[in-house]
């Protein structure tokens, strides 16, 4: 819910996908005016990304073996 709650008051267009009991998976996309483009017909810059994030329990993150 956090994740959902920040896309929305960031103003960002984007999807939160649980991948399991303890992962989620974020997507974004920001979209731009572009600043010279349009004038060759590029009205807008799109970038999408994409990242996983797993609960850490400990202190110092999940410990590593």
């Amino acid at each position: 819910r956090a994740a959902r709650d920040h896309l929305r008051a960031s103003g960002r267009t984007g999807s939160v996908t649980p991948l399991g009991p303890r992962s989620i998976q974020v997507r974004v996309t920001i979209t731009h005016p572009s600043l010279f483009l349009h004038v060759i017909g590029i009205p807008t810059l799109t970038a999408e990304g994409a990242a996983t994030a797993e609960l850490a329990t400990e202190p110092e993150g999940p410990q590593q073996p």
